[in-house]
């Protein structure tokens, strides 16, 4: 896919390395990091085929748009713990909420609500596995108010509640 050249170019074996090294060490936080170095080498890769005219666009996502859904997933992701409404967000992209709500659906496959909810319970599961913080603790430091709806929402996608994926945790 890529020449010898812009192989080269991309510097990609450190941080292949990084997420290997991440990954076996398993330390608190990991799967942000493993998150951030592979949104790293998928930029590298987007880069060189927009600069080739060969940019993979989201299907029905109009092209003016691509960039600031890729601000918005960033901001999602470095402020899940605040208060996020699809409102604020839509207008941040100054688009309407039914425009936003649309083109953000067809561009990641889930709508803005069930991203953010997604973004919240990967954190609140690195806490769970890497911390002894309570979960009513957690749930708070990922954006919950409500420690029941906390638990709730991660046992909707993770299929266990907290505490017992705590549990087979420690059992391991």
């Amino acid at each position: 896919i890529f020449s010898p050249e812009q192989t080269a170019q991309m510097n990609l074996f450190p941080l292949f390395s990084d997420i290997l090294s991440e990954y076996q060490s398993k330390e608190f936080g990991y799967s942000m990091v493993l998150t951030a170095d592979l949104r790293k080498i998928v930029t590298k890769f987007a880069r060189i085929w927009q600069k080739n005219g060969d940019f993979f666009l989201a299907p029905g996502v109009h092209p003016s748009y691509e960039i600031g859904f890729d601000l918005i997933s960033e901001y999602i992701d470095s402020h899940y713990f605040e208060e996020l409404t699809v409102e604020k967000l839509a207008a941040m992209c100054n688009m309407s909420h039914s425009t936003f709500s649309m083109n953000f659906y067809r561009r990641y496959n889930m709508t803005c609500k069930e991203y953010i909810t997604a973004t919240r319970i990967n954190a609140a599961e690195n806490m769970l596995l890497f911390s002894s913080h309570d979960i009513s603790f957690i749930a708070r430091e990922v954006g919950y108010t409500d420690c029941s709806y906390f638990i709730r929402c991660y046992k909707k996608l993770k299929g266990v509640t907290p505490k017992q994926a705590r549990k087979l945790q420690l059992g391991r």
